[in-house]
């Protein structure tokens, strides 16, 4: 499936030219990008694709900040809920999906929002990434690698590419290791007509978000979340170790006695993610940042309200 392609410059702010179907919000943890694009979506009759690493597992709605129930009432979304915690899931896994998401919005004829902060899913679909296979390295032994063992190889495997990784991320680095990395040439060019806009946050504005975030997770029972998943699926799960689960999992054993220090883990472990998703979309040139979230959403809904045709398969 393809879109037609119109060139992209990258630009400090986003600005409303041109029209399109296919309209991609990114940017670090906590920036607003959920609330963007759902106000975007109210206004223009988007639906939204969510590329999130993690909302993608069922069960673990506070702890990603999920869409709430009513928000889900009003807007159409996808790629909430695919996979139980203890599945594995690839970013080709999620190409292959979002192709079949795209395809089914194109035949009600319908815009859509892609969003998210999962650098690897949102670039392996735009610029269409050809997964390759790594001669290096068999399945079945990565899959019993640990952390340490897995980031020592990808480390001498490919000592640019992992540059800007999450190195905890096992997933993730088994994932390089088996199937190799996408090459530069894969980012040099958008396969769809997409206009991606960036939000830009302060340092310090990020850090008070991601601090009130983790309270209000925290408040809204985070933790009895993660105690219930823990009683059907294993600590070593996949998504029981993303970012958030893994503090609280450690929290819970070593006895789950001081709050704060579970609240300051957590909001550490955020800011570290948001730095490195920063890292990663900063190699994008393709990406309009902005700081001004009122003029970002006129640039969203300008761009989509303009779209009168189909995407073409």
């Amino acid at each position: 499936m393809s879109l037609p392609k119109r060139s992209q410059q990258k630009s400090h702010h986003a600005e409303a030219s041109g029209s399109g179907s296919l309209l991609a919000i990114v940017g670090p943890t906590a920036s607003g990008k959920s609330g963007l694009a759902h106000r975007i979506a109210l206004a223009t009759g988007a639906d939204i694709l969510c590329a999130d690493s993690r909302t993608i597992y069922r069960g673990m709605d506070i702890g990603t900040a999920k869409p709430t129930v009513y928000e889900q009432s009003e807007i159409r979304y996808y790629g909430l809920d695919l996979v139980a915690p203890d599945e594995r899931y690839s970013a080709a896994d999620f190409v292959s999906y979002a192709k079949q998401v795209m395809r089914e919005v194109q035949n009600r004829n319908k815009p859509l929002i892609l969003v998210g902060g999962s650098g690897m899913y949102i670039d392996a679909l735009l610029f269409d990434y050809s997964f390759r296979q790594n001669l290096h390295c068999d399945a079945g032994v990565v899959a019993n690698l640990g952390t340490d063992e897995l980031l020592a190889q990808a480390r001498a495997l490919y000592p640019q590419e992992i540059i800007g990784f999450d190195v905890k991320n096992t997933r993730r680095l088994r994932e390089l290791l088996v199937r190799g990395p996408a090459s530069t040439a894969d980012r040099a060019e958008l396969k769809y007509d997409v206009k991606i806009l960036g939000i830009t946050v302060d340092a310090e504005g990020l850090q008070g978000r991601i601090i009130i975030r983790t309270k209000e997770m925290l408040n809204q029972g985070f933790v009895q979340e993660v105690e219930s998943l823990l009683r059907a699926y294993s600590a070593t799960s996949p998504g029981l170790k993303s970012t958030g689960y893994s503090q609280v999992v450690s929290w819970l054993e070593e006895g789950g006695h001081d709050m704060a220090a579970l609240e300051s883990d957590i909001s550490m472990a955020t800011r570290r993610l948001a730095k490195k998703q920063r890292t990663w979309f900063g190699r994008n040139a393709h990406i309009a940042w902005d700081d001004d979230m009122s003029r970002l959403e006129s640039a969203g809904i300008g761009y989509l309200h303009g779209f009168k045709g189909t995407m073409s398969a």
